[in-house]
Order: C-alpha cells, then structure tokens, then sequence
C-alpha cells in the first residue's frame, strides 16, 4: 500500500478487509511503501478511502485479520522475488514507486530473481489524461504523474512492462447499466458486490438506465409534433 500523504491507515484497513473476504488473510500480507510522490493526489481521492472503510459488508465482519507487516514494502518485494520457486509478474495499480525502489535497491532483480514482468495501470497513450488543473495541459494520467522519474526508471529499466493505459477505460465505462448487470450476477457479500458498492458513489447520475429512457421520450415527443 501506498502512503498518499498520510491517509495510509484507511487504505490499509480497506485493502485487509478486502483480503479478509476473499479468503485470503491467511496467504497474504500487507506491506506499506512510504515513497513521497512528486506531485500529490487529490484530497477527496484521497479521502475516499475513509468511505469505503464504512462499507456496511466490511463493518459486519469485524476487525480485519490479514497481518500488516513491518517491513517496507520495496524490500518486501524484493524478498518476494527472492523466495520465489517461479518467475513472478508484479501487478501495479498505482504509481510506480515502489517497483523503482526495489530496481534501485536490487538491480539484479530482473536477471537473478525471476522478475518475469510488471503489468502496470497507469499513463494515457492516445487519449486525453485526467490530471487537470492550473498549469496542466490534461495530458497526464495521474499514476504515472504521482512520481513520474519512477515510472521513467521501471519502464527503462529493461524489464517488460505491460501497461494498462486510461485508454482501456475507453472500453470499459462506468455506467449505471454495468453496475446493474455486476449485481444481478453477484451474491451480497461477494466481492463482485463489494465491487459495486464502491464503484457506485464514482456516478454522478444513471449513466445508461435514464438516457436510454429520456432518449425514448424525446422519440416519442418529436413523432408527435411531425404528425
């Protein structure tokens, strides 16, 4: 996990209760990386965290039982790496400072310690970013703008990196009709279900249901005033 300005303790908490669910507070543990990215997140992103700790489905389970432990997570990875029978692919969903923190700290990573890839969430290719603001041009995606010279130094480090631009959310969006489709196929508790909740508040309105609704009557309206 992260340490995004402090707010560590809620992703932390979120992150084991969600392993808890999954059945696997007994296989893996929780490490924290407290790198300080170039350029910080938003607070309400940030925040967002407290949110979700509040999940009616983590508050029935009761404390979180996946072990937090105290080594920092770069040289938690690189033990990982090190311990590991099998080549192993690093899955990143947030900046990648971390991962460039192992490479600085055990650049043989990839050669002696059976680093196969890192599959990586993060940077805009061919659409427009979602950091905006005074001073930026929109271009930027915010994984790799939290600590760019760190997604600089994996990406050329040599290891094969996978990236998973915000050009893939292009095919994917968020709207009312998925998370409907994601219940009905979901049991409460599931982490489909939990999921949903957490992905339901990122609306604004009922992107799917109600345009194909108002697109319905405008239909209808306008067949009227031809005839």
């Amino acid at each position: 996990i992260l340490d995004l300005a402090g707010l560590v303790e809620a992703g932390v908490r979120c992150t084991r209760k969600i392993l808890d669910l999954a059945g696997l507070d007994e296989e893996v543990e929780v490490s924290i990386c407290d790198s300080i990215g170039v350029n910080p997140f938003p607070s309400s992103w940030r925040k967002g965290a407290f949110s979700m700790c509040n999940l009616p489905v983590f508050l029935r389970d009761g404390e979180p039982r996946t072990r937090v432990t105290h080594i920092p997570a770069h040289l938690c990875l690189i033990n990982t790496l090190r311990d590991s029978s099998k080549a192993v692919t690093i899955l990143e969903t947030g900046p990648l400072s971390c991962v460039s923190r192992a490479l600085h700290s055990a650049p043989e990573l990839a050669a002696s310690l059976g680093l196969h890839r890192v599959v990586w969430m993060g940077g805009a290719i061919y659409v427009p970013g979602n950091v905006n603001g005074p001073n930026r041009d929109g271009s930027a995606e915010w994984n790799a703008y939290w600590d760019a010279p760190a997604a600089k130094h994996v990406i050329e480090h040599g290891i094969p990196v996978h990236v998973c631009a915000l050009d893939c959310s292009q095919q994917a969006p968020l709207t009312s009709d998925l998370l409907a489709r994601l219940a009905r196929v979901t049991t409460a508790g599931g982490m489909g279900d939990i999921g949903g909740q957490m992905l339901a508040p990122m609306l604004t309105s009922f992107t799917g249901i109600l345009d194909e609704r108002e697109e319905g009557r405008n239909g209808g309206l306008g067949g009227g005033s031809g005839s």
